[in-house]
């Protein structure tokens, strides 16, 4: 195809449905880093449509990097930040949940003309004289999606269930960071050390200060439970 040869969700989603070996799905992700990567964040397709196709239906009628048809999407950008952290990839997560946080945007890009605490819908791409111009403020679902996002995958505190699994994959530079995470009807207060700049792999896990075999930590039975853990 001409136009429309590369769709953003369907690289993303075959990661968050382990659709394919992991090399596979790496190749996805590395496909949207270079071929839908803008200065505004990450487009939903490329390149976008600039004449009507009937088999494509009402995306390709937008003006070129206008919505659907090409435009940076905020909630497609918090499904790419999960299958980046799925990756194992936390510098690059790190780097696409900068360019979606709407007071990154207004401090970088002054046509971005909306409010820079909120998100927008979608932001214009570079084939439009808008780009970099947000749209549709207070009409997205993208605050929840990227609160799961860094909540579940990034600080990692997922619920299962047999307990709450503790599996952070956070950027190299951060040495650490504390979270109050509701669960079962009790609050987590939640500490994780990161002394030697590593991304992944919880080292030792204490929970009252008893230590925990595992990064598995049971359903609480008292309602306020403190964590300490660290990566290796």
């Amino acid at each position: 195809n001409q136009e429309g040869q590369l769709y953003l969700n369907p690289q993303v989603w075959a990661v968050l449905a382990q659709a394919a070996p992991p090399e596979r799905l790496r190749t996805c992700m590395d496909t949207v880093a270079r071929e839908l990567d803008t200065p505004y964040g990450i487009r939903c397709l490329a390149p976008p449509y600039s004449r009507n196709d009937p088999h494509v239906g009402l995306i390709s009628r937008f003006p070129p990097g206008e919505k659907e048809t090409g435009a940076i999407f905020s909630h497609a950008m918090a499904f790419c930040l999960v299958a980046e952290l799925m990756l194992d990839r936390a510098d690059r997560a790190w780097y696409i949940l900068q360019m979606a946080n709407p007071t990154h945007r207004a401090a970088n890009h002054p046509d971005y003309r909306v409010e820079p605490y909120v998100y927008s819908q979608f932001v214009a791409g570079p084939e439009t004289n808008l780009r970099g111009q947000g749209s549709h403020h207070w009409l997205t679902g993208t605050c929840a999606w990227m609160q799961y996002a860094v909540i579940i995958w990034m600080l990692g505190a997922r619920a299962e269930v047999d307990g709450l699994v503790l599996d952070p994959c956070i950027p190299a530079h951060w040495r650490g960071f504390e979270l109050t995470r509701p669960y079962r009807g009790s609050t987590l207060h939640i500490t994780v050390e990161n002394p030697n700049g590593k991304t992944r792999g919880v080292n030792s896990v204490q929970v009252d200060g008893r230590p925990l075999e595992g990064n598995r930590i049971p359903p609480p039975d008292k309602p306020h439970v403190e964590v300490m853990a660290t990566l290796e």
